[in-house]
């Protein structure tokens, strides 16, 4: 049943808008990308997602999420890495404080079960 279970789907999907949201905020474009005429700033992008095939009525228990970060040459890559990583720690730390929809909408379940988010 929905609310006896971590639809690890809606955990992926706010998971990445979170990221991104933070992402584009910490490491925006600016005057150096429009000197040297970048098309775009960085950006994080998902660009696959996959998980265990069940059937349309049950709640997939893990989902990967694969995607692309281009940096522009402006942003030290070392201070994007640790960024992202700790989007994730953070979001680990207070997994009951991410933004759910619908009223069965649980990232953590009354068991004490939470979700849990990698990178890899």
């Amino acid at each position: 049943l929905p609310h006896k279970g971590i639809n690890s789907h809606e955990l992926a999907m706010e998971a990445v808008r979170t990221m991104q949201k933070r992402f584009y905020k910490d490491f925006p474009g600016g005057a150096k990308e429009e000197e040297y005429k970048f098309a775009t700033p960085s950006t994080m992008k998902p660009t696959q997602w996959s998980c265990f095939k069940n059937a349309l009525n049950q709640i997939c228990p893990e989902t990967t999420v694969e995607g692309d970060i281009r940096v522009t040459p402006f942003h030290d890559l070392e201070e994007v890495k640790k960024a992202i990583e700790g989007y994730v720690a953070e979001m680990n730390d207070n997994m009951d404080k991410l933004e759910t929809v619908g009223p069965v909408s649980k990232f953590v379940l009354p068991t004490g079960e939470r979700g849990k988010l990698e990178l890899t």
